[in-house]
């Protein structure tokens, strides 16, 4: 199976973006949603470069 299409790195990025977002809507913690954010958007970096 080839992961040409879809990275992993692009789905880690994708599933850390969703969990931003609940937890904004959810009211969670602003630390949780900075480091959603944060891993989100290394893993989208890495993908970037990667692809």
């Amino acid at each position: 199976m080839s992961w040409n299409i879809m990275k992993t790195e692009s789905i880690v990025s994708a599933v850390f973006a969703l969990g931003t977002a609940a937890s904004a809507w959810f009211g969670w913690p602003f630390a949780l949603t900075a480091g959603c954010a944060a891993v989100s958007a290394v893993f989208a970096l890495i993908a970037g470069r990667k692809g």
